[in-house]
Parts: C-alpha cells; structure tokens; sequence
C-alpha cells in the first residue's frame, strides 16, 4: 500500500523508524474501511504484529468476528444443503 499525503504529516520515519509502514497502513485502513472489511483485518494484523510480535493473533481476531456475525452458521447451513442435492 502506499501511504502519502495526510498520513506523512501525522505518522513519519521519525515516530516509528523503519517500521513506519505498519502504522501508516493501520491508520489509512481505519479511517476508510469498515472493520470487516479484508484490508482492515489484514492491516490491523500487521500493526499488532508490529506492536506485540505476536503472529496469531490476527487469526484469532478474524475468528471472532466470524462468530459474532453469525456466519460460521451460515456457511455450515450451506455445506449441510449442498451435501443433500
């Protein structure tokens, strides 16, 4: 992703040292994508990496909301159907 504009004025190298992309692509992703969308989810897992270090998390993230969204269910449902016809 390339992160300019607005974001260079308020993330920079000098905050965030090499790692300034991270941030950048967290911010840009939450200020223009809903929460479930695939480049939030995928942006929030690398900020957290870079935060925690911790590469499973992201997993567990989008689990949750597969969850509470009930679609799990959903896609269980359609398997059951299409083992039936």
């Amino acid at each position: 992703m390339d992160v300019q504009g607005n974001l260079a004025d308020s993330i920079t190298k000098t905050t965030f040292g090499d790692n300034w992309s991270a941030p950048a692509e967290y911010e840009y992703c939450f200020a223009h994508f809903d929460s479930s969308s695939p480049a939030y989810v995928a942006a929030l897992s690398r900020f957290h990496y870079y935060v925690t270090g911790k590469d499973l998390a992201a997993g567990y993230y989008w689990r949750d909301r597969v969850l509470r969204q009930g679609l799990e269910r959903q896609w269980t449902d359609a398997v059951e159907i299409e083992r039936q016809l």
